[in-house]
């Protein structure tokens, strides 16, 4: 009996699905639980295991594209938040959920399909041995990475988007930074090194227990720990630019009568704090209720008119139609006297919620619901804006839109000179998103080391926060509070 029970478990324990659901559950714990994070080390050092000794390519195939598909499933856990959807009118709860459940598995599968393509190199890589094996397989998982953001931006494709790789997550180099002496390879290339540096780790902890050379590997990980603490980036020295951050609590189908009386109030508080700035978080309409660019110009002039004396720029967006008809979400720099000083387009666009994909649209068409589609058609219909150049002073923020803090050279593709990135956010289509918030946080902030400029953000129906270079973290204190909104002051 005790060998029937012994020879099951066997089985069970060396079944390359088991083997798949472990890894895939490994790599993606620390998305839904952030204190686990560190189990990201050992689900990529048994990832390479299982990849390197599988008995074909198929297996190895299929075992990387079902682990990695784990993996992102649980980083894309925060796509149910939306449920129940708000911000579109369909009855069916089944529906609703169907919608989810499509957009969530293949988001899934088509970054899991880069795990294909790690696990079929590190199957032929680990046919051969040498010194350089471990930093070539830790390029693969990278490029990798990279490849699954892409599929999955052919997959999304549609009227707002175009060929990239930006969707990030799942990359494991964001749950690095939580790991000791790990903050500091951010500064030397983003996510990018980092994931790097986890997957080296990785190969030489495999190495260390199957060649039982424990003090070489616990050596060779101290070194990668050590070099990345001398990395460390130094404390952020504060200067003098004061920003006076709003976050506002305004749900999908708030009233915008309500909306716009509670967010002029929360703009009359941040005035009183004689700050440079006042950043409010996206598409806040401040000036711009009927969406035109006439009408927001016109409401432009009217505050430098009411405003001539305030000194503060502020930071607004909304959702604007061009003269040519286009839907396009759109940045404005303006103040009292000079009135606009700089205006930008949001050029990374969401699935689903900004546009809808072309692959969507057909399944929904041909399994009956197009009607649906058409009596929600302007959920979909942004384009990226023509207005994308750079602003040329140094003394203004640049623009970091909503989730486009999910493409890992966003902010350097910004002005470097800038005094901080502006990070505007709305949150109003989730309902409380908590695997959503720290990934972000991690790709904020990996972004702020990366590129030495400080990262505030503002948020609509979140808390804006502070990301500084050196890796900290804030959330600035309170000077004024309302049941919608709160102002809170940050010195830079």
């Amino acid at each position: 009996m005790s060998t029937c029970i012994n020879m099951w478990r066997t089985s069970i324990i060396h079944s390359l699905g088991t083997r798949t659901a472990v890894t895939g559950l490994l790599l993606g714990a620390g998305t839904i639980i952030p204190e686990l994070q560190f189990l990201v080390i050992g689900g990529c050092a048994l990832f390479i295991y299982v990849a390197s000794t599988v008995l074909s390519l198929k297996y190895a195939a299929w075992f990387g594209f079902g682990s990695w598909t784990i993996k992102s499933l649980l980083s894309l856990w925060w796509f149910w938040s939306v449920y129940p959807i708000a911000t579109v009118s369909i009855d069916s709860s089944l529906l609703q959920i169907a919608i989810i459940c499509f957009s969530w598995v293949v988001s899934a599968t088509a970054l899991g399909s880069g795990g294909a393509i790690a696990a079929i190199a590190i199957f032929y890589l680990y046919q051969k041995s040498g010194f350089f094996i471990i930093p070539t397989t830790a390029l693969v998982w990278v490029a990798a990475e990279v490849f699954g953001s892409l599929v999955f931006s052919v997959v999304t494709s549609g009227p707002g988007s175009y060929m990239q790789a930006y969707f990030s997550f799942g990359y494991i180099g964001y749950q690095a930074i939580s790991l000791p002496g790990m903050i500091g390879w951010a500064t030397l290339g983003g996510v990018y090194i980092l994931s790097v540096v986890v997957v080296v780790v990785s190969g030489i902890l495999l190495v260390m227990i199957r060649k039982r050379v424990v003090v070489l590997g616990l050596s060779s990980i101290g070194i990668v720990m050590a070099v990345g603490m001398t990395l460390q980036p130094d404390m952020y020295e504060k200067k003098v630019v004061t920003i006076a951050v709003v976050d506002t609590r305004y749900p999908a189908g708030y009233e915008e009568e309500v909306r716009s009386e509670s967010l002029s109030g929360a703009v009359d508080a941040a005035i009183t704090t004689n700050s440079d700035f006042i950043l409010l978080p996206e598409d806040s309409r401040y000036l711009d209720r009927v969406f035109n660019e006439n009408s927001r110009v016109r409401s432009q002039l009217q505050y430098a008119f009411t405003h001539a004396s305030t000194k503060a720029t502020v930071i607004d967006s909304a959702r604007t139609t061009t003269g040519e008809g286009d839907v396009v979400l759109r940045a404005s720099l303006f103040s009292g006297a000079p009135g606009i000083i700089h205006e930008v387009d949001k050029q990374y666009l969401v699935p689903q919620g900004e546009f809808i994909p072309y692959a969507f649209r057909f399944i929904m068409g041909v399994s009956g619901f197009g009607d649906t589609l058409v009596k929600n058609e302007t959920i979909g219909q942004f384009v990226p804006g023509p207005y994308t150049k750079k602003t040329t002073q140094s003394s203004l923020p640049s623009i970091l839109f909503c989730m486009e803090s999910v493409r890992p050279t966003g902010v350097m593709n910004l002005q470097s000179s800038a005094p901080f990135i502006a990070h505007p956010i709305s949150h109003a289509w989730f309902h409380e998103p908590v695997t959503l918030w720290p990934q972000l946080d991690s790709m904020v902030q990996i972004q702020s080391v990366w590129s030495g400029v400080p990262i505030v953000s503002a948020a609509n129906m979140a808390i804006g926060k502070v990301y500084y270079p050196d890796g900290v973290i804030e959330i600035a204190p309170t000077v004024a509070t309302e049941k919608d909104w709160t102002v809170r002051l940050i010195t830079l």
